[in-house]
């Protein structure tokens, strides 16, 4: 069996653990990626973008999810947190052996700085910046309305449908629609990229800019903090990890509380007070609509908004007309089945 010591660390290749003075640690299993990866490096400086090429190697992530793993592993460590170095611009290094201090004089403790990109103050983590919301939400005005009403009678709203349906383009609207609305304003956390329950709670305290302790369950922290203020948290693409998303949900809301949790999902959390929101496909033309019908219609004017966005160029002539609304509606429907760009870029170049 595989163990490296560490100081009071004790990491398990195998097991995939890692224990500090004994006991275990929770630990996400993309923290323990960059963990395994800095061990193998043997205190050499490692750049994000190899952390980024190995441990995501087939997934385009923002590389926040970097630092979300990176404050997890600080945290995990304990009083051995120093050893992770941040090399500013660079990458990161771990502190494999107790008499080499700094390989690399340019790095940072962590107690002295989390990472140069949460700002100057490292005791306090600043919130993250809510997503760009698109130029125009086509087609969704009703949703919106919709949703905007369902989180005023309910603590927890769920926007549920097929991959590609539109669910997040909705949440970032609410959010920016909401953001002043609530005296603590509105967190939006991403868990694509999340895959397990250590992760989607480490991914929760980065957005909200908490710093969790090793002593107290990151969960626990995070609702003692959080339960009393007046706040919007949206987890968007849940369904990797629902049932921590649900526990989550279930932690800041309930008697008394003035949070509000609006998720996006494939299927429902199925937690108290929830109302489940379900996010319809954009309407498509009929084969009898006239031409000018036709591109009114949601669905073609958002896959017209996205093949001119890629560069494409349409002749507006009656048979193109309806050949886009054909292609529209094919695509539209295809999203569900997660092969929408290629689908779409096929029929782009039949009506161009």
């Amino acid at each position: 069996m595989m163990t490296i010591r560490i100081g009071q660390l004790e990491i398990s290749l195998d097991h995939r653990e890692v224990r500090l003075d004994g006991q275990r640690v929770p630990i996400g299993s993309r923290a323990f990626d960059i963990l395994a990866l800095l061990i193998a490096a043997d205190g050499e400086l490692v750049s994000k973008d190899e952390i980024m090429r190995v441990v995501w190697p087939t997934t385009v992530v923002e590389k926040n999810n970097l630092q979300v793993h990176i404050s997890a592993l600080r945290r995990a460590f304990g009083d051995e947190r120093e050893r992770l170095r941040t090399v500013p611009g660079r990458g990161y290094r771990l502190v494999m052996h107790d008499d080499v201090d700094a390989r690399d004089g340019a790095s940072v403790p962590s107690a002295m700085q989390e990472d140069l990109s949460v700002g100057a103050d490292a005791a306090r983590p600043s919130r993250q910046p809510l997503p760009a919301r698109v130029p125009e939400l086509i087609g969704r005005q009703d949703a919106l309305d919709g949703v905007l009403a369902a989180l005023r009678a309910h603590q927890a709203v769920t926007l549920v449908g097929t991959g590609g349906i539109g669910k997040t383009r909705l949440a970032v609207e609410v959010a920016h629609a909401l953001q002043h609305a609530f005296a603590d304003g509105v967190v939006f956390v991403p868990l694509a990229a999340v895959s397990d329950a250590p992760s989607a709670l480490d991914a929760l305290a980065f957005a909200m800019g908490s710093r969790l302790s090793a002593s107290r369950t990151a969960l626990a922290q995070i609702a003692a903090e959080w339960r009393d203020r007046d706040a919007l948290v949206v987890l968007d693409n849940c369904e990797q990890v629902l049932e921590i998303v649900a526990a989550i949900a279930e932690s800041l809301t309930g008697a008394g509380s003035r949070m509000r949790v609006l998720a996006t999902s494939r299927e429902a959390l199925r937690v108290r007070d929830e109302i489940v929101y379900q996010v319809p496909p954009l309407s498509v033309p009929t084969p009898d609509d006239p031409g000018t019908d036709v591109l009114r219609t949601p669905a073609v004017r958002f896959f017209l908004a996205r093949a001119q966005a890629d560069g494409a160029h349409f002749a507006l002539d009656e048979a193109s007309i309806r050949l886009t609304g054909k292609c529209a509606a094919g695509s539209t429907a295809s999203r569900s089945r997660s092969n929408w760009p290629r689908r779409a870029r096929l029929c782009w170049a039949s009506v161009c």
